[in-house]
């Protein structure tokens, strides 16, 4: 990224600190109370995924060793 998308990412992180502090560390408390669960989410998303790209390359017969 180039210095100047860093800078307007740095600018609208300060505008929302600012404006919400409160909210926004509550928000991130309980997001963090729930990592498991938001982990477990991601990971199952990850392999539904994984799982769809290799049914995609063997319906291509990309994938000679299930032939």
């Amino acid at each position: 990224m180039n210095m100047r998308r860093w800078l307007l990412l740095l600018l609208i992180l300060l505008l929302v600190l600012v404006y919400k502090p409160r909210g926004l560390w509550q928000e991130f408390r309980r997001i963090y109370s729930q990592r498991d669960t938001v982990l477990k989410v991601l990971v199952f998303v990850i392999a539904i995924y994984f799982l769809y790209g290799l049914y995609s390359m063997y319906e291509r017969g990309m994938l000679p060793w299930f032939e």
